[in-house]
């Protein structure tokens, strides 16, 4: 998409069937209407685009940690009038407790969850805190005085998903927004108000048909400048990106994870039932990345710096582009 030497990003057809949240550029947690495109400020003050898979908060109540549904072993929740990462009040709890916890034995064992929640200090220099999955403890968290999102990952044995307090000492804090989903890191804030299999969010997909005169079917570049969304790589959820023939992964040119070892790698697969396969590589904090396709040859780049190149069996061309899923994308597709 040249015009005047100067590349621009393309319009994509973005679709999600369910509403969705987002950290806006002010710090706060909004909510995008169904089928609208989050662009999320996490750590940036750019913004980027923010595509994640379907997630499932299974707590009955992310806020009301009043409720029944949360034991309080040798602990308190007490309503407070603080104002919430989302700019409300009347929602955010001071959980008081000496090895103590607040939690919920609703959910199925021996299945890979991640524990999140929203803390805050309250300034009485009680801010030790642990999540746990079982009996399975995070590391000590120090909640600070800005809202900050923590998060823990492992696979319980046993039906407890609590914030706890840190041993023997005590804890004094603020807390909003618990989520509890399958899955090998957290992801976007769910909120849950009594819904007793708690609350979905549907996938994004994000794709574009190649438009006339702008990138040729049989020849051209693509480029993403990506930030991975979870640390550690892809998780067992699958990523796929890149080009398509008539939107079909069966005919494609692209990147995918390899969820064994949480790389990605480079792929091409035609129609013919063949599937080859490039080395994998590591994701890095921020990739830029990049696949340049003729009727012969295609080559990866990662970097700046060939990765991986394969004969493009068959001559295929593509007319269809895929962004990733589980990922924030700060730039777009170009030719």
């Amino acid at each position: 998409n040249d015009e005047n030497n100067n590349f621009k990003p393309l319009p994509f057809d973005f679709t999600r069937a369910s509403t969705a949240t987002y950290v806006d550029s002010d710090g706060l947690i909004k909510t995008a209407i169904n089928g609208e495109a989050r662009v999320d400020y996490t750590d940036s003050t750019d913004g980027a685009l923010l595509l994640e898979p379907a997630r499932t908060n299974l707590f009955t109540y992310s806020e009301l940690f009043s409720d029944s549904s949360w034991i309080k072993s040798q602990a308190t929740a007490t309503l407070t009038s603080e104002i919430s990462p989302s700019g409300t009040t009347n929602n955010v709890y001071n959980y008081v407790g000496n090895s103590s916890n607040i939690y919920t034995t609703s959910q199925a064992i021996n299945i890979e969850y991640t524990i999140s929640c929203y803390a805050k200090s309250n300034g009485q220099g009680k801010d030790t805190f642990k999540l746990r999955l079982g009996n399975d403890r995070s590391g000590v968290f120090t909640a600070t005085s800005e809202w900050k999102k923590y998060s823990f990952t492992s696979t319980p044995t046993t039906s407890v998903f609590s914030i706890s307090s840190n041993a023997l000492l005590d804890a004094d804090i603020l807390i909003w927004g618990a989520q509890l989903e399958a899955g090998s890191y957290a992801t976007s804030y769910i909120p849950t108000s009594g819904e007793t299999l708690g609350v979905t969010r549907v996938a994004d997909a994000a794709n574009q048909t190649v438009p006339n005169n702008i990138v040729s079917s049989n020849e051209g570049t693509f480029f993403i400048d990506m930030n991975s969304w979870q640390s550690g790589g892809y998780g067992s959820s699958a990523v796929s990106f890149g080009l398509y023939l008539n939107g079909s992964q069966s005919n494609a040119i692209g990147f995918t994870s390899n969820q064994t070892t949480n790389n990605l790698r480079a792929r091409i697969a035609d129609d013919t039932g063949s599937d080859y396969i490039g080395s994998n590589f590591t994701p890095s904090t921020r990739d830029k990345l990049a696949i340049k396709w003729n009727g012969t040859t295609v080559s990866f780049f990662k970097n700046g710096s060939l990765f991986y190149s394969l004969a493009n069996t068959g001559g295929k061309s593509y007319d269809t582009i895929s962004l990733p899923i589980s990922a924030r994308t700060g730039l777009f597709p170009i030719n």
